[in-house]
């Protein structure tokens, strides 16, 4: 008896059986709970930065766009700045002047000065050059030669898409603003012997409309353009050309550039040999 009660003293007692409560876990539901939040915070965060990646893209195209819209505005007036008096002779010999919106299908065509010769090719630095509006696409056009062959045919340049419309005026030396250059007396009479007696426009205005940025407009002087006697007169109107009166003993204001008239240094041109503005 002693020792069964000695025994029965000294025995470990049997181990608990673990219930449901005390095992540490998670249930099904729990764990289907916790699946959904994380898909739900993920598919979150991937509409974020396809948002975020899509307004970047959209930045980047429009400030391409900006861009080009830019860089061919600029060649459109380094171009005009750097016209010259240097009539041509067409394809089939027929004179040219040296500016002209008459050169259907083309919009203008011109001779510029500065057409850059870093391999000192055998030419002449002035370039024939000339503008149109195809498909909705700005193009300049220049050729190899000023007095063309038959055979002579221009490079093309595309500048600028999204173009609806590109228009153009020309200041006389009358100060009267024209649609076309040169008039219709001036092409009646010109002919092989007095193509350079036509002369240059005192300005010529170019207005894009562009489907995305408006239309953008550029006045270039050409020639001895008066920037005071055009600043003083009401807009829409063209000076008679008359200087303005000037006070006595006062210095007049500087009005040596009309808005919309860019600062192109007619001496400098970046326009590589092969005729790349």
């Amino acid at each position: 008896m002693a020792l069964a009660s000695v025994g029965k003293r000294w025995s470990s007692p049997a181990p608990a059986v673990p219930t449901a409560r005390t095992q540490g876990g998670f249930t099904l539901l729990e764990v289907l709970i916790a699946v959904t939040l994380t898909a739900l915070i993920g598919v979150g965060v991937s509409q974020l930065l396809s948002s975020v990646i899509d307004a970047k893209n959209g930045i980047d195209r429009v400030s391409e766009e900006f861009t080009r819209m830019q860089r061919a505005v600029v060649v459109m007036e380094r171009d005009l700045a750097q016209a010259v008096l240097r009539p041509v002779r067409d394809a089939y010999g027929e004179p040219m002047p040296s500016l002209t919106s008459r050169a259907e299908p083309l919009a203008i065509e011109f001779t510029r000065t500065g057409w850059r010769n870093p391999l000192r090719a055998a030419r002449s630095d002035l370039q024939r050059v000339a503008y149109e509006v195809i498909d909705d696409r700005l193009v300049r056009y220049y050729w190899d030669v000023l007095d063309r062959a038959q055979d002579t045919l221009p490079r093309e340049q595309e500048l600028l898409d999204g173009v609806t419309e590109l228009s153009w005026r020309f200041l006389n030396h009358k100060r009267e603003w024209s649609d076309g250059w040169p008039s219709d007396t001036q092409m009646q009479n010109m002919g092989p012997d007095n193509a350079d007696e036509i002369p240059l426009p005192l300005a010529v205005e170019f207005e894009i409309n562009h489907q995305r940025f408006g239309r953008i407009t550029r006045l270039i002087d050409l020639g001895d353009f008066d920037y005071e006697a055009f600043a003083t007169v009401v807009p829409g109107q063209v000076p008679d050309g008359t200087p303005p009166e000037e006070s006595s003993g006062e210095t007049p204001s500087d009005t040596s550039e009309p808005t919309g008239n860019s600062n192109v240094n007619p001496e400098a041109d970046t326009t590589g040999s092969g005729g790349n503005p």
